[in-house]
């Protein structure tokens, strides 16, 4: 059952580790909270299920493989501060209808 989690996780969590939830098939769409600011590699891969995300602006980096497989991703949005995007962060995806980043 998909499911859409706008507020998956609360407000002052600032980091969320490596492949803290990969391979979650129950995820469809997040708003990540405004104090996060550190998204570990492999945090979202293979999450077969997610459509949307959008990435606060804290966050300065997307790790390595943090989409990787994530092939029903149509929409992510990326904050103006992204400065690097690391190997594979959005391999093997489908489709991709809509990449919002100010920065680049």
């Amino acid at each position: 059952m998909r499911q859409t989690r706008p507020n998956l996780l609360p407000d002052g969590v600032t980091s969320i580790g490596a492949d803290a939830f990969a391979n979650c098939s129950s995820l469809a769409e997040i708003v990540l909270p405004g104090s996060i600011s550190h998204i570990g590699p492999g945090t979202f891969a293979n999450c077969s299920n997610l459509t949307m995300i959008v990435i606060p602006d804290g966050v300065t980096d997307i790790q390595e493989e943090t989409f990787f497989c994530c092939e029903n991703l149509t929409r992510i949005e990326l904050p103006d501060g992204i400065a690097e995007i690391g190997s594979k962060a959005f391999c093997w995806w489908k489709i991709c209808w809509n990449l919002c980043c100010q920065a680049m």
